[in-house]
């Protein structure tokens, strides 16, 4: 059981979400009462279904001090369950520190992420109706030239995180159409001007329904070509 006492930091935190690993206890005692093969995988399931309980204690424990040691105990488990478990409990917090240790954690483990662009509902609902009108469409695209633009690029935005170290602020991106350019995550949000259609910036941030949220406003030579446009994608 892990205590909640003083203190409750990351040696003794590791220790008590992997003390004994579940395998290893069940390898003892199967050593000494050899049971049979079904009571060892009960065994194991239970153990490693304690160990993942605690995960949300952990995350809830009222010291925020604790709070943070406790995420940066859980990532640097390895654990692909645990930290999973622990980045959505975090990105469902109001605690700022979770949420950015999450991010960064997040953003150092994933390699490509893919954002639908959305146009305003108006536009939208314009664009769509002209589909089947050449004639039409032609004229709506002279009127709004960014769409046929945003349509090239399949109303997507395709992003290449490299060399990304989660103690760091920054790192390095990178589109389809560009080379890497540098991206700074500040609390949970991260930012970056990449070269898509013409310069655009984006950013975007984690919500609790598990959704990276952002916005994308292009320009060139600092003039507005684009109205600014909402990003999403999953995040699991």
């Amino acid at each position: 059981m892990i205590s909640r006492t003083a203190p409750r930091y990351p040696l003794l935190l590791v220790s008590a979400l992997l003390l004994v690993s579940p395998l290893l206890a069940v390898s003892q005692n199967a050593a000494h009462l050899a049971p049979p093969d079904n009571l060892l995988s009960q065994a194991a399931g239970q153990a490693r279904h304690d160990q993942l309980a605690k995960i949300p204690e952990l995350l809830a424990d009222p010291d925020p001090n604790a709070r943070a040691a406790n995420m940066e105990a859980i990532l640097k488990t390895n654990d692909a369950t645990m930290i999973q478990m622990a980045l959505r409990l975090a990105f469902q917090s109001d605690d700022p520190n979770l949420r950015s240790l999450a991010m960064r954690a997040y953003i150092a483990n994933l390699k490509e992420l893919s954002f639908d662009i959305a146009l305003p509902d108006q536009i939208a609902h314009q664009y769509e109706a002209v589909q089947d009108d050449p004639q039409k469409s032609a004229e709506f695209l002279r009127t709004y030239p960014y769409v046929g633009a945003i349509a090239q690029l399949g109303f997507k935005v395709h992003l290449k995180f490299l060399r990304y170290n989660s103690s760091e602020p920054t790192g390095d991106v990178q589109t389809t159409s560009g080379p890497p350019v540098p991206f700074t995550i500040s609390g949970d949000r991260l930012s970056a001007r990449i070269p898509l259609i013409v310069g655009c910036y984006i950013d975007f941030r984690p919500s609790n329904n598990m959704t990276l949220l952002g916005t994308m406003n292009c320009e060139q030579n600092g003039a507005q070509r684009f109205p600014r446009l909402a990003i999403t994608a999953p995040i699991f």
